[in-house]
């Protein structure tokens, strides 16, 4: 086999992925400073913050299964539709997971809009925390107990081999491969109350490859790779999301 032929076929991928929950009570977390002597500065600015950091810590989880659970997919920094192929993941883990454990219902972009309007909901600026409320509402709106939002992107980069010589000619630049294309995939997800915003979980999954392609084909290379990695990726984040809910069923 030539090495053209061989550069063609090169397909390189690593991957990584990782899930954590938390069940623990804000009050039993609080509780350990009672009797902690000045536990509030006396200046205050910084008893402020003080009093912020109590009030955000006291907060239990309230999720029971079987539930209804929200998928939130966010992509470019905003809230999409799930593809379809993505929503035959998620539904087949749910059936992995255990009949107790409920349903996973799409937050619907529709609704999302429908709600923010019904509540004359006014922007931030903050673009993370507009989106992340929006969904909220939303999944208020559609009644459900918990939302899990996922969201997924991809870099794109290429770099040239030696057969980029091939470039100097027509058809060489448009059918050898001199141009190793590489793309990584990543994907985060964060499992919240809808009412409260406790955070039962995390997990998160990155996936890289690298192919081959030719100088004109290189930007049709990284849209076609960039699409398929996000749905590669996604694929591992419901494996280790799969894990989370299974270890929150142990101990919720």
């Amino acid at each position: 086999m030539n090495k053209s032929v061989m550069l063609v076929m090169l397909i390189i991928m690593v991957s990584g992925c990782s899930q954590h929950i938390q069940t623990s009570s804000g009050k039993s977390y609080l509780d350990k400073y009672n009797q902690v002597e000045n536990y509030y500065s006396r200046q205050d600015g910084e008893e402020n913050i003080n009093k912020m950091v109590q009030q955000v810590a006291n907060i239990e989880p309230t999720l029971n299964f079987p539930a209804k659970i929200g998928i939130a997919r966010i992509d470019g920094g905003q809230l999409t539709s799930i593809p379809g192929k993505e929503i035959e993941y998620w539904e087949k883990s749910r059936k992995n997971i255990s009949s107790h454990f409920g349903n996973f219902v799409p937050v619907s972009p529709l609704i999302a809009e429908m709600a923010v309007t019904s509540v004359n909901y006014r922007t931030t600026g903050n673009t993370v925390a507009d989106v992340v409320n929006k969904i909220r509402l939303a999944a208020a709106r559609q009644h459900m107990d918990a939302v899990l939002i996922y969201e997924v992107y991809s870099r794109e980069e290429s770099d040239s081999n030696f057969l980029s010589i091939a470039n100097l000619t027509i058809i060489g630049a448009f059918i050898l491969p001199s141009k190793a294309v590489e793309t990584q995939g990543y994907a985060n997800a964060l499992l919240i109350d809808v009412i409260h915003g406790y955070p039962y979980g995390t997990a998160e999954a990155s996936l890289q490859k690298t192919e081959m392609a030719s100088t004109f084909g290189e930007y049709d290379k990284m849209n076609e790779m960039s699409d398929e990695i996000k749905t590669e990726v996604t694929a591992k984040l419901v494996g280790e999301t799969e894990k989370m809910f299974r270890d929150l069923m142990l101990v919720l």
